[in-house]
C-alpha cells in the first residue's frame, strides 16, 4: 500500500535548500551548537535561581531564544521569542550567556538557530532542547520532507481504514496554517476529499498537526495546501 504526494505552497518565500533538520551545510554544525549550549547548563540555572523568586520557581519557566552566529563563529544577535514575564534580569542574564558563545567551526555564512529552555527546581531537571534551524522559509521541499518523514503514520491512517473498506481510494486536499514564529502548525483541515472516510481524515489531520518547520528570519503566517492521494497497490 502506498500514498503519493504532490505539494504546492501559497504565501511562499524563496529559500536555499536545507538538510533533513533544516540545518544548512555552511553553518556551525548542529552537534557543536548543542554541545556548547549543554555546557551552559550550570550558569543558565544560576541565572534562574538568582533572578526568579523562589515562589515563582515552583511553577517552572520557559525561554525560547533565536541566536544568530556570525561568519567569525561568534554570536552577534540574541532575540527572545518567548521569555520570562517574571524577571527582566533573568532574560538579560540568559541573553548575556548566549551572546558569549564562541564556536571552533567557522561557518561560511551566518548560523541562525532557535533554542528552547525549560527551567524547574534543580539543574538536572532543566530541559535543554536540541537547537532548531532558523533563517529559512517554508518551502515546497520542506513540506515534502516532513510528509516523507511522517510516511509511516500517514500510511497507517489509510491502512486502518482500508481494513474496514477494501475499496477505499481517493485524495485528500489538506490545508495547514503554520505559525512562522515557531514553525508549528496552528490549524489543519481537509479542503476537499474524493474519498469518503472521516476516520482517515481525522487521523491524517492529527499527524500533520505535529509537523514542525524551520523558523524563518522574518516569520509570517503561512498557508500550505497539499494533496495526498491514497492508492492500494497490492
Amino acid at each position: 500500500m502506498r500514498y503519493m504526494i504532490m505539494v504546492f505552497v501559497t504565501l511562499l518565500l524563496a529559500s536555499p535548500a536545507y538538510g533533513q533538520s533544516g540545518w544548512r551545510e555552511g553553518w556551525v554544525p548542529a552537534a557543536e551548537v548543542e554541545r556548547a549550549v549543554q555546557q551552559l547548563r550550570t550558569p543558565l540555572y544560576q541565572c534562574y535561581t538568582a533572578h526568579v523568586p523562589a515562589a515563582s520557581r515552583k511553577h517552572g519557566d520557559v525561554a525560547t531564544l533565536r541566536v544568530v552566529v556570525s561568519e567569525a563563529g561568534s554570536v552577534f544577535r540574541v532575540d527572545f521569542l518567548e521569555g520570562s514575564t517574571r524577571s527582566k534580569k533573568f532574560d538579560g542574564c540568559l541573553r548575556k550567556l548566549f551572546a558569549g558563545l564562541r564556536f571552533a567551526t567557522t561557518p561560511t555564512e551566518k548560523t541562525s538557530f532557535i533554542q528552547r529552555l525549560g527551567f524547574q527546581n534543580g539543574s538536572a531537571k532543566m530541559l535543554i532542547e536540541p537547537p532548531r534551524a532558523a533563517g529559512g522559509a517554508i518551502t515546497k521541499e520542506s513540506v515534502e520532507e516532513l510528509a516523507r518523514a511522517h510516511h509511516a503514520q500517514i500510511d497507517a491512517c489509510y491502512r486502518t481504514s482500508l481494513a474496514a473498506n477494501p475499496n477505499l481510494r481517493g485524495q485528500l486536499l489538506v490545508e495547514i496554517i503554520v505559525d512562522g514564529a515557531r514553525g508549528s502548525v496552528t490549524q489543519a483541515r481537509v479542503v476537499k476529499a474524493t474519498m469518503q472516510s472521516p476516520e482517515t481524515e481525522a487521523c491524517v489531520l492529527s499527524t500533520v498537526r505535529s509537523f514542525v518547520f524551520p523558523i524563518p528570519e522574518q516569520p509570517d503566517i503561512v498557508i500550505v495546501q497539499f494533496p495526498l492521494t491514497f492508492v492500494d497497490d497490492q
